[in-house]
């Protein structure tokens, strides 16, 4: 049995703060586009993630699980 879960960074907060995985930052922080570089270290959201990925691997009784991720998305896996 397969599982696939996806997740997405969250939408800009009401501060301005942006996310890029478990990474956050201001317009200032992001010079020359590396924000999720300069930013700073959001454990509660990775937490929030890895929790998620826990609760859905026991439901669905997975065997393993695998992490990968291309791009962003391998910072994000490197990150979890």
């Amino acid at each position: 049995r397969t599982f696939f879960f996806v997740p997405m960074s969250p939408k800009a907060g009401r501060d301005g703060r942006r996310f890029f995985w478990g990474q956050s930052y201001t317009k200032a922080e992001n010079k020359n586009g590396l924000g999720y570089i300069y930013g700073n270290f959001e454990p509660e959201f990775l937490q929030a993630v890895t929790s998620r990925v826990q609760e859905t691997s026991r439901e669905v009784c997975a065997e393993r699980v695998v992490v990968a991720g291309y791009s962003m998305g391998g910072f994000g896996a490197y990150q979890l």
